[in-house]
Parts: structure tokens; sequence; C-alpha cells
């Protein structure tokens, strides 16, 4: 007898030209089937091991893990851009209206005092929320407005020209329970200096603007 199967062929040629496909089939026409070997099911193909599982959630776990620790500074960025983008902002508009201000009001101080040649000055502090617009107090502000005067203005024909105003103005974001710092230097009084009360790092972002305005 041979090593492989061989069919006992049946006296009906249908039966023995067609072809088994299960095991009973197969013992019921006489095949032999070899030890040590297996029937594979047309159709029927192995699935994934659990090491092949383990290693692919794996590497999905450490991806998710990457992409959620980039997501703060992620978001960091995202709000100082906004922060700019809205500090710009109200930077024009406060620009705009210091050029429509009458010179003699706009050279006065908080107190509606004017300003001596000379020195420098500073308006109210003016609040505004997260969209840019003004409030009437502190309460829910999130930016804070500083507006500096210098009454007299240096220029190349006139040095401290009494007609000539310089205008700086701060827009700065608005410290949770700190106050800002103002500079140190006598010829930036007034200023905020980018670092909190108490403290000389400068780590608060600051957009400014200055702009002259004549009688």
């Amino acid at each position: 007898m041979a090593n492989f199967s061989h069919i006992i062929l049946n006296s009906n040629p249908a039966i023995s030209k067609r072809v088994p496909r299960s095991a009973t089939e197969i013992a019921f026409f006489g095949l032999e089937i070899p030890q040590g070997r297996r029937i594979r099911r047309a159709g029927v193909e192995s699935g994934f091991s659990l090491v092949e599982v383990s290693l692919a959630l794996g590497i999905v776990a450490f991806g998710i893990t990457a992409v959620f620790g980039l997501l703060p500074t992620g978001l960091g960025l995202f709000r100082d851009s906004m922060d700019t983008t809205i500090g710009s902002q109200i930077l024009q508009q406060v620009v705009s209206e210091v050029q429509e201000t009458g010179f003699d009001q706009l050279i006065e101080d908080q107190s509606n005092t004017p300003i001596a040649v000379g020195s420098t000055g500073i308006k109210a502090i003016r609040y505004f929320d997260d969209q840019g617009r003004e409030l009437s107090s502190e309460a829910g502000a999130v930016f804070l407005v500083n507006t500096r005067i210098q009454p007299a203005t240096d220029c190349p024909s006139s040095p401290s020209n009494p007609n000539l105003a310089t205008v700086t103005i701060q827009v700065a974001r608005r410290p949770v329970n700190r106050e800002l710092a103002y500079e140190s230097d006598p010829d930036l009084g007034n200023l905020w200096s980018g670092a909190y009360a108490g403290s000389a790092a400068r780590v608060v972002n600051i957009t400014t603007a200055s702009t002259m305005v004549s009688r």
C-alpha cells in the first residue's frame, strides 16, 4: 500500500470522480490519511496570535500616550496666539481713540490733572474681556490696558516740544491674584516691566505701541 492516500473506486462513475470534502466522506470513500498530517478546510484562515495582538496594542498605547503628552504644549501655544491676536485688536482700538482725543484732554492724568512738561503720567487702567470688549470694572477682566502720557516730545528741531505728546499703550493679560510691576528706569516710568510685583523675572507677555499726537 502506498504512503499517500488512495481511493477505492466505486462502480458508480459519478461517485468515483467526486472529490471528498470532509473527513467523513474521506473515510467513506476509503481514503487513508497518513499520521501527522492535518486536513485544512478550504476558505478557513488562521487568526492573530496573542503575541501579535499584545504587540499591536502596545504600539497603539505608545502613540496615544505621545499625543496626549503634546496636548498641554499645543493648548498653551494656542492660548498665547489667541492672547496676541486679541491684544493687538485692543491695542488698535485704544490707539484710534487716542488719536481722536483732544490734546488738552489727552495730557491729563487719571485724576484729570494736567501732566507737567518733563514728566510722565498715566491714565486709569482699562479692562477688557476675552473677546476684546471693554468692561467698566476689573471683575471678569482678562486684559489690562496701561496708557502712559508724555506731554512734551523731544524733536530734532524743537527739544521738549510742548505741542507734541507721546502716548505709549500697553496691553497685558490680567494675572491671577498678582500685580504687574512697573519699570524701575526713570525714563521708562509708569510702564509695565513684564514681571510680577516682587519678582525680577519678565514672564508676562506685553503688547506695546507708541503714537504721537499734536496739538
